[in-house]
């Protein structure tokens, strides 16, 4: 088995797989462009599915559950708080994380969810207002700022998340004093290791991410020759994407139902035992139940294409989890212009 039910301690939840946004970083687009890619397919995920999860679980007041996915903006969800609201108050989880652009939804909405105990929001927010629109394309400042201080001065728990780009770097210490004065409880910035948007690549000569990526890379150099260290197993976690599949982490759920969708033959070329079970619906929580899906043979395959290295059928398990390498996968912290309140 995968994992046991009992030592499950995280469930990550891909809401939907519209946005709001067009960031040229994100998996719904191709690389480094706003523009979607034509086989993406947008969906929200029924809050009805997510619960049936829950009730699976025979520690759920110990859940911590986070909302944000691969493809989407959880808020996006016509029933988000609804469903925070009832995993909360009938099954007792823990923690709601959510993850978001802050660009959606009422004043109202916000000051409905501040009032729900036990949800921390992490709002998206890579630049002032003269710049956050540059990575987070289509974000109104104005409806932005609007809903953080609503969710705040009604006692909302928030903590403002900053990418550090060439185009926003030299407002990194305003943007920190600029949570404190509004009430976030944290700042937490990081290095971009997303490509720049499309109007400012040619000028850009020392991008930050060509730093980011050295770092990256020296890093990781130190642990080629490392065992894989699963995230999803280390942090007890699993993942529920946009389809109602269940996956071990958003690394997986990205690549192989991503690749399947819009490139069936290569995928199933190269990953021939994953795909039959794949069409089978082997990971469908509407299909099966959580304990058959995690002793399906497949995360038996998985295990053991691990010690196959260059080999392993599922080569983004080599490339995010050898040596914990998933803990500096997407962004390098920088802990000298981060805060906790």
């Amino acid at each position: 088995m995968f994992i046991e039910l009992d030592k499950i301690k995280q469930l990550e939840v891909e809401l939907s797989t519209y946005c709001n946004a067009a960031c040229p970083g994100c998996a719904r687009h191709y690389w480094g462009t706003s523009k979607k890619l034509p086989e993406l397919v947008e969906e929200h995920l029924d809050i009805d599915t997510v619960t049936k999860v829950i009730k699976q679980l025979p520690n759920a007041q110990d859940l911590e559950i986070h909302l944000c996915g691969n493809l989407g903006d959880p808020l996006m969800n016509p029933r988000i708080l609804e469903g925070i609201t009832d995993w909360i108050e009938i099954f007792g989880v823990s923690k709601v994380f959510i993850d978001t652009n802050g660009g959606l939804r009422s004043e109202e909405f916000w000051r409905e969810l501040a009032k729900v105990p036990r949800v921390d929001c992490t709002f998206s927010i890579d630049g002032l207002k003269d710049t956050n629109h540059i990575y987070r394309v289509g974000v109104d400042w104005n409806k932005l700022e609007r809903n953080f201080m609503a969710f705040i001065e009604a006692g909302g728990t928030a903590t403002w998340k900053w990418l550090i780009f060439d185009h926003n770097k030299h407002q990194t210490e305003e943007a920190s004093k600029w949570a404190k004065t509004y009430g976030f409880a944290r700042f937490d910035a990081r290095m971009s290791m997303r490509p720049p948007p499309e109007q400012i690549k040619e000028s850009t000569i020392n991008y930050t991410i060509k730093k980011a990526q050295t770092l990256k890379a020296e890093k990781i150099d130190t642990i080629e020759d490392k065992e894989i260290n699963c995230k999803a197993l280390e942090l007890n976690r699993i993942y529920l994407n946009g389809e109602g599949r269940l996956w071990p982490c958003c690394y997986t759920s990205q690549r192989y139902c991503k690749s399947h969708r819009g490139y069936p033959k290569v995928f199933e070329d190269g990953n021939p035992y994953l795909f039959n079970h794949y069409n089978k619906g082997f990971n469908l929580v509407e299909k099966n139940t959580l304990q058959h899906i995690l002793q399906h043979a497949v995360w038996d395959h998985v295990k053991e294409e691990w010690e196959h290295k260059s080999g392993c059928e599922y080569k983004v398990c080599w490339n995010v989890c050898k040596g914990k390498a998933w803990t500096m996968n997407n962004h390098i912290e920088q802990e000298d212009v981060a805060w906790m309140r």
